[in-house]
């Protein structure tokens, strides 16, 4: 069997060069706890380092700190603070490799209290040796056995013969100097320790060491045996390894006779295959497996058995699994290749990222010792990292593929051919001009010379053309070059005629994609009747794949996307047709339930392709005014975005700002003509949005900023009347100012903005007196009119707004802070520190995420920031802190 990758493997990677496009984070996760406390966490620890979004740590001391723009293997350092402490393993935050797998421990100590500590051990450190000092001298002044005996002592400790009292104290005078450096180094060595981290023994015999009692400590530690420990667990490996060794010459003869046995297994599963006894050939391989212990060779010839006998799913995982069965180099990155090709497959694409890594760091030996294979695996490996995300990985791909071109008319194997190596060429050229698709002289030049190679093999001429036409197609189609691409498409067309089977068959999956694209960006820019003619053609292609081939499976699942496209592109106002909108919803929901009944779908893609159905549906009935209908469409597409929310984190930020969208609908749906019959379902699915927005384990500004609306909404629906239909414009106006002060929360337009607001709430207010939802909102606006006035130094506006605000709405607690600031800026100082004290440790927001002092001391920063100083802002600083 040959031993390198088929140059098959090597297109089907190349055509679907989206595979390894992945938008990934680097991110670094970690926790804070604070030195020699038992272990305690840390939350609201201020995190931060360049290219990163800052954060703080949570209740349990935990941290995620996401970077952009960090290439592979970049250092980075953090910047870490809180409050009254300082870090104390400062070397780990510093010169870190993001993406980690262990979470890093940062440690942080109250401040002063390092100094202190470092003072009290040297302090300690020295009355020893002053101790140690002034026995030894008082021993070399008395005469006697003792004083033989340190003077013996000394003489080998020194390495030279004394004998007079007075060099000998001399001497030790000296040492005492040279310890005491000694002594500030394990000062600093012992004050910055985490005895968290120490075990049991350790700590006690230092406890001895803190209350001065060396000695004590130096007995503990003997009394615990620590070398008998160790020669303890020495004999303990000494005697597993003669166990082992026993056990090893058994297995030689064992495993020389087992060898002969699968040798002969493996013959009987080549020869059914030969005689067509597949079902035999099967069993015999998988046996010859197992008592193999998955030998690489093996599994690798299974997996090609798999193959051919179209049972693509297996044959992936087998050739996944011979990764850890592989005993060479060649074997290794041969595995590791396929294992890239299985994870394109899947859509695994940080796998593809790193076996192209692994492959690129193992190629070299390859290099003098075997060029051929040399020059066959950098091919494989540079066109997987070629498309990567990460520009560092891409970039280097690039060049390498650039390389290996000007290189391979002197790469010889005995096992490609000519016409093979004119085919790679083709297909560099190819990959290279996808990759500087934007650079017009180099991808020029490519075009240049993949027209001017010479294959003779007709079949993999066509391939080559149909691909550069099709990379040619995605080139236009992104410049918007219609006249070329409509040429392209039909040299595409020609090209495809002429091809034979096997050609086509890998041909059809991306030009049924570059119709799909066409369609999609026609969609958007609204051309419907060319959208609709490019999925019409690309939908001929996807029927004609087979879902059971894993590669043509990740093309046929787009089958559901048209379909859903196509009943969305008849919605859209200038092309309404809600016949067209039924029909290819019911389409897309055949195809979704039979491709995941068949288990080609996951859970979450089915369930999303059932929230644009329903969606799609609820779109149509409200535009055919059967809101009735409508009705059961969004409580289906909630329910199934809701499923999405409660499997992946990242959806719920998509299932809030859906659920928004579907109250604005139950608003719309109230306001109609008869449409009190709506409000128990509004109340009822608000009631559940806002539950959800408040329990859902996502970033509490996600929920501050949406909460807001919910939280109106509720209130809307809450004190609902008919009559307040006169108004409804009048609210929408005043949501759409609201909207713009929070996209700018600190721009000085706000302070005039949120005045036009407040007036046109009072307007509302005297169509529907005492409304308590009216009220909310103008208590809110208040408040925030009261932070507009403070950032333009309109003190007594920003209390007397204040003031209103909370008289309408106390439970507000965060328009505290922007009272007491009114106070202390008009050097009423005693009014707000009251208020200080009184509300710090209150919560600032209904989430309770954060106290009131918090806030407090970070709208003091900000108004620092700002250039707004009182002479008062570090006295109440400093009251709240020390509280």
């Amino acid at each position: 069997m040959n031993a390198r990758p088929s140059l098959i493997s090597a297109i089907s990677l190349l055509l679907f060069p989206f595979f390894l496009i992945a938008q990934k984070q680097t991110q670094l996760q970690g926790y804070v706890v604070e030195r020699n406390s038992g272990g305690k966490r840390l939350a609201n620890v201020s995190i931060d380092a360049p290219k990163a979004q800052p954060t703080r740590s949570g209740g349990s001391g935990e941290f995620i700190l996401v970077f952009s723009g960090v290439e592979i293997g970049e250092p980075v350092s953090l910047t870490v603070e809180k409050t009254g402490y300082e870090v104390v393993n400062k070397k780990d935050i510093e010169d870190l490799i993001p993406n980690r797998k262990t979470p890093l421990k940062i440690i942080l100590s109250p401040l002063g209290a390092i100094d202190r500590d470092r003072a009290q051990y040297y302090e300690i450190n020295m009355e020893a040796l002053k101790k140690g000092l002034r026995e030894r001298i008082a021993v070399l002044e008395a005469a006697g056995k003792q004083k033989d005996e340190l003077l013996r002592e000394l003489s080998r400790q020194m390495n030279k013969q004394i004998t007079d009292k007075d060099e000998a104290i001399g001497l030790l005078q000296e040492q005492f100097e040279r310890q005491k450096a000694k002594a500030r180094e394990l000062s600093e060595l012992f004050a910055t320790q985490n005895l968290d981290d120490l075990s049991e023994t350790y700590r006690q015999a230092f406890s001895f060491y803190q209350q001065g009692e060396i000695e004590k400590a130096v007995s503990f530690l003997e009394s615990a045996n620590i070398p008998g420990r160790l020669e303890a667990l020495n004999y303990n490996e000494k005697q597993y390894n003669k166990v082992i060794a026993t056990y090893q010459d058994s297995v030689r003869i064992n495993d020389s006779l087992r060898q002969d046995e699968i040798d002969k297994l493996v013959l009987l599963a080549r020869l059914q295959y030969q005689s067509l006894e597949f079902e035999k050939a099967d069993s015999s391989y998988r046996l010859a497996i197992f008592y193999s212990r998955n030998k690489h060779s093996i599994v690798t010839e299974y997996s090609e058995f798999l193959y051919k006998e179209g049972r693509f799913t297996e044959a992936f995982e087998q050739i996944s699994a011979s990764i850890h069965s592989a005993t060479s180099l060649t074997d290794t990155l041969t595995a590791w290749f396929f294992q890239g090709l299985y994870a394109a497959v899947n859509n695994q694409y940080e796998v593809i990222d790193s076996q192209a890594i692994k492959l690129s760091y193992l190629l070299a030996p390859l290099k003098k010792t075997n060029p051929c294979q040399y020059g066959l695996l950098s091919f494989y490996s540079h066109a997987m990292a070629a498309f990567s995300s990460n520009s560092a990985l891409s970039n280097q791909a690039a060049d390498e593929l650039a390389v290996i071109y000007r290189q391979i008319d002197t790469i010889y194997c005995g096992d490609i051919t000519e016409d093979e190596r004119s085919t790679i060429k083709a297909l560099i050229s190819i990959l290279l001009n996808v990759y500087h698709s934007e650079d017009p002289v180099l991808s020029s030049f490519y075009i240049n010379e993949l027209t001017q190679m010479k294959i003779a093999d007709n079949k993999f001429l066509i391939f080559v053309q149909i691909t550069h036409q099709n990379q040619m197609a995605k080139n236009y189609l992104s410049e918007g070059d219609w006249t070329n691409l409509d040429a392209t498409l039909t040299n595409i067309d020609r090209l495809y005629s002429q091809a034979d089977t096997t050609v086509k068959r890998m041909m059809k999956m991306p030009i049924a994609e570059i119709y799909i694209d066409i369609g999609s960006q026609l969609l958007n820019q609204q051309f419907f009747d060319l959208s609709k003619l490019y999925y019409t053609k690309g939908l001929a292609l996807l029927r004609q794949l087979n879902p059971n081939d894993p590669l043509e499976r990740r093309v046929y699942l787009s089958i559901v996307l048209i379909y859903n496209n196509l009943a969305y592109m008849h919605t859209l106002p200038t092309n309404q047709n809600m016949d067209e909108v039924r029909e290819n919803s019911k389409k897309a929901r055949f195809h979704s339930t039979e491709l995941r009944k068949k288990g080609f779908l996951t859970a979450d893609n089915h369930w999303e392709n059932m929230w644009y159905y329903n969606n799609n549906l609820m779109v149509a009935e409200w535009i055919s005014q059967d809101f009735d209908k409508a009705l059961t469409h969004i409580i289906a597409a909630s329910a199934y975005s809701d499923s999405l929310a409660q499997s992946h984190v990242d959806q719920i930020a998509i299932q809030i700002q859906r659920n928004s969208d579907f109250i604005n609908v139950f608003f719309n749906f109230v306001n109609q003509p008869n449409g009190d019959r709506f409000l128990a379902p509004a109340r009822q699915f608000i009631q559940k949005a806002v539950h959800q927005l408040i329990s859902y384990p996502i970033a509490d500004t996600i929920k501050l900023y949406h909460l807001p609306y919910y939280t109106r909404m509720q209130l809307y629906f809450d004190h609902f009347t008919p009559q307040c239909r006169n108004y409804l414009n009048l609210l929408y106006e005043i949501w759409n100012m609201e909207n713009q002060v929070f996209q700018q929360p600190n721009s000085p337009a706000n302070y005039q903005m949120e005045k036009n607001i407040i007036a046109q709430i009072d307007k509302a207010l005297f169509v529907k007196k005492d409304d308590p939802f009216l009220n909310y909102m103008k208590a809110q606006n208040l408040g925030s009119l009261a932070w507009a006035a403070i950032l333009n130094s309109q003190f007594a506006e920003a209390e007397q707004s204040a003031k209103k605000a909370l008289e309408l709405a106390p439970g507000e607690t965060w328009i505290y802070s922007n009272l007491a600031a009114a106070f202390l800026l008009q050097d009423q100082y005693d009014a707000a520190r009251q208020v200080y004290a009184q509300y710090a440790d209150q919560p600032a927001d209904m989430l309770n995420t954060r106290q009131m002092r918090a806030l407090f001391l970070a709208d003091l920063d900000y108004f620092e920031q700002k250039g707004i100083n009182h002479k008062d802002f570090k006295k109440i600083k400093a009251l709240l802190e020390k509280e």
